[in-house]
């Protein structure tokens, strides 16, 4: 943009702080596209700011012959001056401050150095160096610089350079045509995104008009309207309805309640249509806004991350759920959506029919599968009869009891997804093979399992403090156990030796999983849920056929009058398993004659086999 001397009448720029002030902007840059100390009058502009007691900034090359007006500027209240240099030698500054003069800037900044400090002034002063391929040897020598002067020192990368004829094409029509453009792309809006320039800058020119962002070049493709004629509502669906904004590739953050509640109330105050949940009912859902505009009509949408309100009857806590923490209920029902999130990530598109929830507890997860899949069969395994009474009264739920060296009767088959948070966590090694080789054969074909670790992130918290998982448990042994060995486990208490603490470094996890040749490792995530998440699946895969597994080999027959089946596993199982009169006993397939022979007894009550 060429520079200008055009300014804002003094009049309506104190309109234009006043809404500024009144919308909650924190602070206001003079200026954007051009050289602020262009105005001979800029100090009363910064006067106008600090009336309404807001910092005031200015972005400057310095690249003046004469500046009259500087001491002026800092006597007004000025809290920054950017500096801007591409740099340190004629040549090179030219070549992206086409038309500067570095001997200038650097006259001015020295000179501004000198005011501030002989003057005891507070303003600021920072030296910003736009870093390019052609100006890198010269950072160094700029950082020095601002140290001798006693100022900050930023570096920022740039990818524009305006001597090249690229940087030319960047006219109205080229942005029109951009917008056009890629009509099959996403808007990062849809994926949970929004736009930081967006929703908290506003970039207004001389004639108090507001354009889509500082990002862009103010051409008239880009002006929404005159910001002192527009409500902040209206001015924000403006904006997020500019077709620009699909194929711009600034980067954005993640979309907050805070964001969507503004759009909510934008669109709620008429100036658009929408067609909507309320937003505590929405969940992580995309809101889709349909907005008249010049041209015609145009949608967008905002993926909102938001917890959604459980259904009263899912709404119950039990008193002896140690997970609840009655003054932070958002907590509880956020970490369940989150695990929720996870395991419908894994899933895809499809809803599972059969899912189990391996160490229930009294439903944080579990709640969430059964309002998000309504139709799914859910079961809950766990140790604790009180807990399994809770989810199956309160939620559902069916529950299937487990002991504490992880024998069960009546694991169902057939399951779509097994998710197993905050599980392993708490077990020994043993452990972590008894509950794999319980969970993967109850997987049906392209079945998905979920598990979560302590990993790296764990570990980390231990070293910042020893204590963290209690005073029960020994913080340094267990520690250096982990660093020497990649996994280490501590019971809680002595006489309880099945439920303690473990840590596994992401690669013993994966040499664990290694060796079980029908799970297919899908991801892995460090602190995907506060702990690292592990997502398998279950799949007739290469490595699989490779290893030797196979279907199992089932026989029936009849036991003392007891209907009766043995089935033999290979691969990862490499186990057989007797059912008689519906109890289940599993066994090690290399298990010697006696020992059979013992269980066949016990099972059927007769030595006749």
């Amino acid at each position: 943009m060429r520079n200008s001397s055009r300014k804002i009448e003094l009049e309506d720029f104190r309109k234009v702080v006043d809404k500024v002030k009144a919308e909650g902007y924190p602070r206001v840059g003079l200026y954007s596209w051009t050289e602020p100390f262009l105005n001979r009058t800029l100090e009363y502009y910064i006067e106008v700011v600090k009336d309404y007691d807001l910092p005031c900034e200015i972005s400057t090359t310095l690249s003046l012959r004469r500046i009259s007006n500087m001491e002026a500027c800092f006597r007004s209240g000025l809290d920054l001056m950017i500096v801007s240099i591409s740099g340190m030698d004629q040549g090179v500054y030219q070549r992206n401050h086409v038309g500067g003069n570095i001997d200038y800037v650097f006259a001015n900044l020295e000179k501004a150095s000198s005011l501030i400090r002989e003057n005891n002034l507070s303003t600021k002063i920072r030296l910003r160096f736009f870093k390019m391929e052609h100006n890198q040897h010269h950072i160094e020598s700029a950082r020095s610089y601002a140290e001798e002067l006693g100022v900050a020192f930023e570096l920022l990368q740039d990818s524009t350079d305006p001597s090249t004829s690229e940087y030319h094409k960047y006219t109205n029509d080229y942005f029109v045509k951009q917008s056009l453009s890629s009509p099959e792309l996403i808007a990062p809006e849809e994926v949970g995104k929004i736009c930081p320039l967006m929703f908290d800058v506003v970039a207004i020119d001389d004639k108090s008009d507001i354009y889509l962002c500082d990002a862009m070049p103010y051409h008239p493709f880009f002006r929404i309207g005159n910001y002192l004629d527009l409500s902040e509502d209206q001015l924000l669906l403006k904006r997020y309805s500019h077709s620009f904004c699909r194929v711009c590739t600034y980067p954005r953050r993640e979309a907050t309640d805070s964001d969507a509640h503004r759009l909510v109330r934008a669109i709620e105050a008429r100036t658009g249509r929408v067609s909507h949940a309320p937003l505590d009912k929405m969940g992580n859902r995309v809101l889709s806004i349909d907005f008249a505009t010049d041209e015609g009509s145009a949608v967008r949408y905002l993926s909102i991350d938001h917890t959604p309100e459980l259904s009263v009857e899912l709404q119950s806590i039990s008193d002896l759920d140690m997970l609840y923490v009655p003054h932070e209920p958002e907590r509880y029902y956020k970490t369940g959506y989150d695990a929720f999130k996870l395991c419908q990530k894994a899933v895809g598109k499809w809803p599972p029919r059969r899912v189990v929830d391996f160490g229930i507890g009294y439903g944080r997860v579990s709640r969430w599968f059964r309002q998000e899949w309504p139709s799914a069969i859910v079961y809950g395994v766990d140790i604790n009869t009180s807990s399994l009474s809770f989810v199956q009264q309160s939620l559902g739920v069916l529950p299937i009891q487990i002991d504490a060296h992880l024998s069960v009767k009546n694991i169902p088959g057939d399951i779509d997804l097994i998710f197993c948070g905050s599980l392993l966590t708490g077990l020994d090694e043993w452990q972590w093979d008894a509950v794999i080789r319980l969970v993967v054969p109850a997987l049906g074909p392209s079945g998905i399992l979920v598990i979560t670790t302590h990993g790296r992130a764990m570990s980390q918290m231990l070293r910042n403090n020893i204590s963290h998982f209690g005073e029960s448990i020994d913080g340094a042994s267990l520690l250096n156990t982990f660093e020497k060995e990649g996994f280490a486990y501590a019971p809680y208490a002595a006489d309880h030796p099945t439920f303690g603490v473990s840590l596994s470094s992401p690669a013993w996890v994966m040499s664990k999983l290694q060796q079980i040749p029908e799970l297919k490792i899908i991801s892995f995530e460090e602190q995907g849920w506060g702990q690292d998440v592990v997502v398998l699946k279950r799949n007739p895969w290469p490595m699989a056929v490779a290893s030797g597994a196979s279907e199992p080999v089932r026989a029936g027959y009849s036991a003392n009058g007891k209907a009766t089946s043995i089935t033999a596993f290979g691969g990862l199982d490499d186990r057989i398993e007797i059912s008689i009169a519906g109890t289940t006993v599993r066994v090690p397939a290399g298990v010697d004659r006696e020992t059979l022979k013992s269980v066949l007894v016990a099972l059927t009550n007769s030595s006749d086999h």
